[in-house]
């Protein structure tokens, strides 16, 4: 994944996939922008159980909240406008699901 291969781009695509527990959880999106504004950046955000209020998501971002699981990358791309765009980076946060020794 070498993001500033997408500077100038006008045409990209790039999908992040997480639960964006935090604020920090969209630096990734944020920093992406600034470089390459002229990609389409969406979120598959997976629902948490926390009662912790959702931080605010950036407005350049489509976002698609669903359950725990994902029915199908495709169907997800669709509904989110990106079926058709060059999908330039696939982003999966699996925070909290490492292993422990």
């Amino acid at each position: 994944c070498d993001p500033d291969k997408l500077r100038g781009q006008e045409s990209c695509g790039v999908v992040s996939v997480g639960e964006f527990l935090n604020q920090s959880s969209w630096s990734f999106e944020n920093s992406l922008q600034a470089l390459t504004p002229g990609c389409r950046i969406a979120a598959i955000r997976i629902n948490h159980k926390s009662s912790a209020p959702k931080p605010q998501e950036p407005k350049f971002v489509k976002i698609r909240d669903i359950g725990a699981s994902l029915s199908s990358l495709e169907s997800e791309l669709e509904a989110l406008g990106m079926d058709g765009r060059p999908l330039e980076i696939l982003k999966v946060d699996c925070g909290g699901g490492g292993r422990k020794p």
